[in-house]
């Protein structure tokens, strides 16, 4: 994938990139944030519930006592950014897919007026 939008980049008007510009900003995770949440607050879960992996995070705070999941979110930092960046590629990737339904349903709008 090249850029932000994908391979659709130079294909995509200029309301569909401004479109994507908003929903990617809403819904993109920052992988210092990410990090630092591991750091300090990883063995409560909250660079999991930062990536909406709930179930990841209720797992950490049900066994939080236990200071495993403290444990394993150190070692988690030394993978977190990789793990944001892919959360990111799945955000794009939901929302090229959002905007190809909705220009299909403007189509067929447009078709039927």
């Amino acid at each position: 994938m090249a850029g932000p939008y994908g391979r659709l980049g130079p294909n995509l008007t200029p309301q569909q990139e401004l479109f994507f510009q908003k929903e990617y900003s809403k819904q993109s995770r920052n992988s210092s944030t990410t990090f630092v949440q591991a750091l300090l607050l990883g063995g409560f879960g909250a660079h999991r519930f930062y990536l909406r992996q709930r179930g990841w995070g209720i797992t950490y705070l049900l066994f939080c006592w236990t200071l495993i999941p403290l444990l394993a979110s150190w070692v988690e930092c030394f993978s977190i950014r990789e793990r944001s960046m892919n959360y990111n590629k799945e955000v794009e990737q939901q929302i090229m897919e959002t905007m190809n339904i909705l220009s299909v349903q403007a189509a067929g709008y447009a078709l039927a007026a």
